[in-house]
């Protein structure tokens, strides 16, 4: 049994031995060596984490700081790729980052989802959403 844990067991069973809770929980923290507000807090998160009181459980909390650390690394991730795509100039590869490749209608070649080509014949890039930059090759419908 950890130390929060068994300081709020405390509490949670001589609560009724003092007049007010917060005077169970000075009494407690102070015979176990630690600040009263930090116990206070130990047991409001117990009481979260049992479903007697609303608020993030422990759980919840750990799973959100999980996903924002890969979101930071997606983040970052994104970021680094967006510098691997400027030339020397500074100016980005005339693509936006979004091109792919798309199958001129009737030439006969055509990709499947994981981007093999199938077929063969003329091809160009796209840009898929609007953006400011186009190069020669681009469809012009999008850059």
């Amino acid at each position: 049994m950890t130390r929060d844990t068994k300081a709020v067991r405390l509490v949670r069973e001589h609560r009724g031995d003092y007049a007010t809770e917060w005077e169970a929980i000075r009494t407690i923290a102070s015979r176990m060596g630690m600040s009263a507000e930090t116990l206070r807090k130990w047991i409001r998160q117990a009481e979260i984490d049992s479903g007697e009181a609303e608020g993030v459980s422990t759980e919840a909390a750990r799973v959100i700081r999980e996903q924002k650390r890969k979101i930071a690394e997606l983040e970052q991730t994104i970021d680094i790729l967006k510098e691997a795509t400027l030339d020397s100039t500074g100016q980005g590869n005339g693509f936006c980052g979004r091109a792919e490749t798309e199958a001129l209608a009737g030439s006969g070649v055509e990709l499947r989802g994981d981007g093999v080509e199938v077929g063969l014949g003329e091809r160009r890039q796209v840009c898929p959403v609007p953006c400011q930059k186009s190069a020669p090759g681009v469809d012009q419908r999008f850059c």
